[in-house]
């Protein structure tokens, strides 16, 4: 990330990384289904205070759900 990417606090702007994860859980999806394309119906991100500036370990857990029919 750059510098553009932080807010006024310095850290890493949460819709930088609400982006981050909405692709990262599109690409794994498709990985495993093998679909052209995947959509976010509904995404919720529960920020938790920030790390150490240096720090460069991001975890997160995702539940996907197949799509109603």
């Amino acid at each position: 990330m750059e510098r553009l990417h932080f807010n006024g606090n310095g850290t890493a702007h949460g819709g930088v990384l609400s982006s981050l994860l909405d692709n990262a859980v599109g690409l794994a999806i498709q990985s495993v289904s093998g679909a052209k394309a995947a959509t976010t119906q509904m995404i919720h991100v529960d920020f938790i205070p920030q790390s150490p500036r240096n720090s460069s370990a991001v975890t997160g857990k995702c539940c996907i759900r197949p799509a109603a029919r």
